[in-house]
């Protein structure tokens, strides 16, 4: 993200805000201490929708986690992701 925003000549606020994942299934622990790493509840082809109520920047990206089992049975690979932008 950093990097991605210095190239277009934005400087990132410090600290860096925190990822908000929305199809990731990693659920706190049940001793709150832990993170537990789930597949995904979506299905293929769901999307969600979300509307900015002001001006901002948005840094987007497929989830490259490939050593954890968050991509269902058997370790799927990633896959792509696309977003669109509506004015």
């Amino acid at each position: 993200m950093v990097e991605g925003l210095h190239e277009i000549g934005v400087t990132p606020p410090y600290p860096n805000p925190n990822s908000f994942n929305v199809f990731m299934n990693i659920p706190v622990g049940d001793d709150r201490n832990g993170l537990d790493f789930r597949p995904t509840v979506c299905e293929p082809g769901q999307f969600i929708t979300f509307r900015a109520e002001m001006d901002c920047l948005v840094v987007f990206s497929a989830c490259p986690q490939d050593v954890l089992p968050i991509h269902g049975e058997g370790g799927a690979p990633p896959k792509d992701a696309h977003f669109e932008v509506l004015d």
